[in-house]
């Protein structure tokens, strides 16, 4: 493995061409690196959403409405920041401390990442059925 290639995890390293099984790799590589893309970009949308509505000052009317906004914007880029999180570990990334210095993750979200909102009873409900 060349030096540049270190940081990679064992599943992104590039098979080699030829063989069904390389091709199949090659197109798992792929589309894993793909899906990373995705997740980076929706973590990078849901903190600049949480970013832009504290910038604005929505809170300052102390309003219900706004709080539960921003609580609903907390908890949106949290889950981001966590499908991201499993998503790099599953290609065998575990540097999350990377994460938190490339994309600025404030503690708020990385405290908040992990925990799944309770359902409402009628989601429950259909979940169940």
């Amino acid at each position: 493995m060349t030096p540049d290639m270190r940081h990679l995890g064992p599943r992104l390293r590039l098979p080699g061409r030829g063989t069904p099984a390389s091709e199949l790799d090659l197109e798992l590589a792929q589309e894993m690196a793909s899906a990373l893309g995705r997740l980076g970009r929706q973590l990078e949308a849901a903190l600049q959403a949480l970013t832009d509505f504290d910038a604005a000052g929505a809170l300052d009317e102390d309003g219900p409405a706004d709080r539960g906004l921003r609580t609903q914007l907390v908890m949106a880029a949290a889950d981001a920041y966590w499908c991201f999180i499993v998503q790099r570990e599953s290609c065998g990334l575990f540097d999350v401390q990377l994460i938190v210095d490339h994309y600025k993750v404030p503690v708020e979200i990385q405290r908040h990442a992990g925990i799944a909102p309770a359902m409402r009873p009628l989601a429950r409900a259909r979940w169940l059925r």
